[in-house]
């Protein structure tokens, strides 16, 4: 994982089936693609252990504010919120259905009959099995997700600054 994709250039996390089974294919925010001979399950795994962050304390974080229970954001940050979204139909029971998408690289959303296709900020676009509301209701739940991730990290700051304030006003 190291060498390829960096987090901030990532657009979308999307399984594929090739001649080396059901791997996994990382498009970038240039519109280049990697494949990755991993599940789509353990890219993301090494995503966020990359960022230092733990992928069970980020779904229940999710679930806490969303009330949901199942494909939940992830934030990892600023730049790289990763939504998980239906892209295909398994062949087999245990296979991935879902691809995670930067929700900072979605541009726009288009319905293509009861299906939606993302349009991406680098031209690509991507079929989705669900429709449009379910998608939208998805993306939602990720600018809930990074606002009080945002929020956070603000009142930290902002915590951090007061005391450094009061430390420096006490030496003068």
């Amino acid at each position: 994982m190291q060498d390829m994709v960096a987090a901030e250039e990532i657009a979308a996390i999307l399984p594929r089936y090739t001649e080396l089974g059901d791997c996994s294919v990382l498009h970038a925010c240039d519109g280049s693609e990697v494949v990755v001979p991993l599940r789509v399950k353990t890219v993301v795994h090494r995503l966020v252990r990359r960022e230092c962050k733990d992928i069970y304390l980020l779904e229940e974080q999710a679930r806490k504010l969303t009330k949901g229970k199942n494909w939940m954001p992830l934030v990892l940050g600023p730049d790289l919120v990763l939504v998980a979204l239906k892209v295909r139909n398994p062949k087999i029971n245990g296979d991935v259905t879902a691809g995670f998408f930067n929700y900072c690289q979605i541009n726009d959303l288009e319905e293509n009959g009861r299906r939606t296709v993302l349009c991406m900020k680098n031209g690509c676009s991507f079929k989705v099995l669900w429709n449009r509301q379910t998608v939208e209701e998805h993306l939602r739940n990720a600018l809930l997700v990074l606002a009080m991730e945002q929020r956070y990290l603000d009142r930290l700051a902002i915590h951090y600054l007061e005391k450094r304030w009061a430390l420096s006003s006490v030496l003068n």
